[in-house]
């Protein structure tokens, strides 16, 4: 849900954070960062790239955690 929530452009990491439980943005920063080795604004930035420039197997690559 949480990948759903940061690919869409229209949300901000930030209402994400909120729409997935957190209280704390920085909390949820720091554990999006944990598990995927990005911050949820540079994940959103890449997710949008990569939907904009290739089909669906690019963008769900992108989903998968590492």
């Amino acid at each position: 849900m949480v990948f759903y929530l940061i690919s869409d452009a229209s949300d901000l990491p930030s209402e994400a954070a909120m729409k997935s439980g957190f209280a704390d943005q920085a909390h949820f920063s720091n554990v999006f960062n944990r598990l995927t080795g990005l911050t949820p604004g540079s994940y959103q930035k890449i997710f949008l790239k990569k939907a904009h420039s290739s089909n669906d197997s690019g963008v769900s690559q992108i989903l998968c955690l590492p």
